[in-house]
């Protein structure tokens, strides 16, 4: 069970004893929690001190009230911070009068979160995937542009960076410092508009510590990494004054950085078909993707993990070197504009996959389970998909999910 339901589980059960109201969103109210902890300890410290700390600014330094409640948490992983922080974080809301006061003290413990407890919380080491950005360049309230995250153990694969995708990332209960791969799979704006913001956000909250971003794309990913924060990026002049202003030094200071500060540097690379990267537990390799070619190169990527495999389409129509790449996978988030009908009616099914033509590259490719992501407001508008999903069925035997920004899949 995920650390923030476990969480939940223990909070609603403390609730219901108060009396108090018991509906929590994890994607929300615990999520900016679990999220503001990765930031403080980047995803990796699982001491109890930093849990002391995080909680402290979560709650505004009432921590050192609770250590009399059983709450300690001694080399525990960072899941078990998550819910220390949660639970303190519940009982300081539940004991607030409307004044702001305390009317009294938590009165029984929370055994679940200590570290010899029979309830406690197991390292989740199955493959994730988050869906931040599902939709198109037209926003919508549901969704806008695309960006996906892979979580394997403790390392976070980033595919396409659109618009909000750092805000979207720390909902979803993740931090960019987490971060350290990032793929394009092109470059039109709502696949990457929010690239300045993750790179400057990611070095900023780093504090110097861990290694540069990896990042790969097509053609082009060098150039506009350069463009944006190279010696003389159009956004230069934020990293200088950050590097050099006193403030800014305290900040990095105080964050735990060491001066004098060094400027980002991420390490982008131009790619193309083949193998792209591997780490401990995964391995990654591309192929071309049909969009809007010549104007600008798009891939596709597959992802192999112990888990299984994962295949993003980004933007593509049904085409032979996709489905090449997604022979057999697991699982393959694909682009699905709207329903091919609708498409072939408007003259827009060249250049991408509607729902006719995502369920035939995943049905020729042998793919256990489809995704459908890039959801345009046609689409979006159909929602709960009983008719576009019974018309896949037909072709597709395999499960299909259409996906909603902040969902999470177990691969």
């Amino acid at each position: 069970m995920l650390a923030e339901e476990r969480a939940r589980v223990v909070i609603v059960d403390l609730l219901k004893e108060q009396g108090k109201r018991t509906e929590l969103r994890p994607t929300s109210w615990a999520g900016s929690l679990l999220s503001s902890i990765a930031g403080f300890t980047g995803g990796r410290t699982s001491s109890y001190a930093a849990c002391k700390r995080a909680v402290r600014l979560l709650t505004k330094s009432t921590a050192t009230r609770y250590e009399a409640d059983g709450i300690r948490c001694n080399s525990v992983h960072p899941e078990h911070i998550a819910c220390c922080a949660l639970f303190l974080a519940s009982v300081e809301a539940s004991f607030m009068t409307e004044r702001g006061g305390h009317r009294g003290r938590p009165h029984r413990e929370i055994k679940a979160l200590t570290p010899d407890s029979n309830a406690i919380i197991q390292r989740r080491t199955m493959a994730e995937i988050f869906v931040l950005g599902g939709g198109t360049p037209t926003p919508t309230a549901e969704r806008f542009g695309s960006s996906h995250v892979l979580k394997i153990g403790d390392e976070l694969l980033m595919f396409d960076c659109g618009p909000a995708a750092t805000h979207k990332l720390v909902k979803a209960g993740l931090f960019p410092t987490q971060v350290d791969n990032l793929f394009f799979t092109h470059h039109h704006f709502d696949h990457n508009i929010d690239y300045p913001c993750f790179l400057l956000c990611r070095w900023d909250q780093a504090a110097g510590k861990g290694p540069e971003l990896n990042v790969y794309g097509p053609a082009l990913t060098e150039e506009i990494t350069r463009g944006l924060i190279g010696e003389n990026g159009v956004f230069s002049p934020d990293w200088r004054a950050r590097v050099g202003h006193p403030l800014s030094q305290q900040v990095y200071v105080n964050r735990g950085g060491t001066l004098p500060r060094v400027p980002p540097n991420p390490r982008a690379k131009n790619i193309g078909a083949g193998e792209v990267a591997s780490g401990k537990d995964w391995q990654v390799s591309a192929a071309p993707a049909e969009h809007v070619q010549p104007w600008l190169d798009s891939l596709a990527y597959r992802v192999d993990t112990p888990d299984g495999s994962v295949v993003f389409t980004g933007d593509t129509q049904p085409c032979q070197s996709v489905i090449d790449l997604a022979r057999d996978a697991d699982m393959m988030l694909c682009m699905c504009w709207d329903d091919q009908e609708v498409m072939n009616e408007t003259g827009e099914a060249t250049g991408q996959c509607g729902t006719t033509g995502a369920a035939e590259m995943a049905q020729e490719a042998g793919v256990k389970k489809l995704v459908l992501v890039h959801m345009g407001p046609g689409l979006s508008a159909q929602a709960p998909f009983h008719d576009a999903k019974s018309a896949m069925q037909r072709i597709y035997q395999g499960q299909i999910i259409f996906s909603e920004e902040l969902l999470t899949i177990d691969l």
